[in-house]
C-alpha cells in the first residue's frame, strides 16, 4: 500500500522493476521427516504462492522456479513447477506414509523466520495453507543473528528467508548445494547431499562455455525435483526518490552501490 500511495505523491518518483533476490524456504534434508523427498514436494504443492504474492505483496513479486533469476544466462525455465495443488500434496503425504486420521494433523513441523512484520505474515499464511493438507506448522520468529546461527548449525526444520545477490552467479550451485559445502565449508545449510549432482556441479565448472548451459539446466532440473529448497518468489526491486535526484539506475538486487552515481 505504501508504494502505491507514493506513486501518487507529489515530487516523488517510484522506480519498480523485476527483482533478482529470491524468497525461499530452506529445508533441513537431514531431518527424520523432511529427508523424504515426497514430503518436501508435498509442502511445495501445499503453498499457494500466487495468493501470497497477490494478497501480501500486492503483486509486487514474481513466482520463482529456480535459484537463479530469470535474466541470468544459465536460467532454466523447463523444470518441475509446484503450482498450488493441495490434493496432489495430500496424495504425496499419503504415499510417504503420513496418512491423516480424522482432524488430527499428519505431523508437526517448525518454521523459523525473522521478526520482520512481512516475514511473520508470510509464515502465518503458510501455516494456514499447510494446515489444510494436514501439517501443523509452528512459527518461531528469531533475531537475525540467532536465526543465522540456528540455520548454520542445522538447528531447524524449515526456514523462510530472502536470498540477496548471491544467486546471480552459477557459483551458487557449488556454494549452496554441493555436499562439500555444508557448514562451515559453505552455505549448504539444507544438508543436501547428492553425489551425482556433486559431479555435475564439478564438471560444469570445468566444461567449455558452449556446454555449460546444458549442464546447469540439468542441475536446476535435479534441484527442482529433489526440493532441498522451495523457491517462492522474486520480490520486485523498488526505489523511491525525490524527482530532483538524477543519475539513479536501479539494481535488480537492490544493491545500494547505485547511490554513488546520484
Amino acid at each position: 500500500m505504501t508504494v502505491e500511495s507514493l506513486k501518487k505523491a507529489e515530487g516523488v518518483k517510484v522506480i519498480q522493476s523485476d527483482g533478482t533476490n529470491l524468497a525461499h524456504l530452506g529445508i533441513n534434508t537431514a531431518d527424520p521427516v523432511l529427508k523424504d523427498v515426497k514430503i518436501r514436494q508435498a509442502i511445495a504443492y501445499g503453498i499457494d504462492r500466487d495468493a501470497i504474492i497477490r494478497d501480501l505483496f500486492l503483486g509486487q513479486a514474481k513466482p520463482a522456479r529456480s535459484v537463479l533469476p530469470v535474466n541470468q544466462w544459465a536460467y532454466e525455465p523447463e523444470v518441475t513447477v509446484y503450482n498450488y495443488d493441495p490434493e496432489k500434496a495430500k496424495q504425496l503425504l499419503d504415499e510417504a506414509g503420513k496418512k491423516q486420521t480424522g482432524d488430527q494433523p499428519r505431523f508437526k513441523l517448525s518454521l523459523k523466520t525473522s521478526p520482520l512484520s512481512i516475514s511473520k505474515k508470510v509464515a502465518e499464511v503458510m501455516q494456514e495453507q499447510l494446515r489444510k493438507i494436514g501439517i501443523d506448522l509452528t512459527i518461531q520468529s528469531l533475531e537475525n543473528q540467532k536465526l543465522t546461527q540456528d540455520i548454520t548449525e542445522g538447528n531447524f526444520q524449515l526456514y523462510y528467508r530472502v536470498m540477496v545477490g548471491a544467486n546471480q552467479s552459477t557459483d551458487m550451485f557449488k556454494f549452496a548445494y554441493h555436499t562439500k559445502s555444508m557448514p562451515p565449508n559453505g552455505q549448504n545449510r539444507m544438508r543436501y547431499s547428492n553425489p551425482k549432482l556433486d559431479k555435475l556441479i564439478d564438471d560444469a565448472a570445468l566444461a567449455p562455455q558452449d556446454k555449460r548451459k546444458t549442464m546447469y539446466s540439468e542441475i536446476q532440473k535435479v534441484l527442482a525435483t529433489e526440493v532441498p529448497q522451495i523457491y517462492l518468489w522474486y520480490p520486485d526491486a523498488i526505489t523511491v526518490h525525490r524527482e530532483r535526484s538524477t543519475g539513479l539506475v536501479q539494481d535488480p538486487s537492490g544493491d545500494w552501490s547505485v547511490v554513488r552515481n546520484v
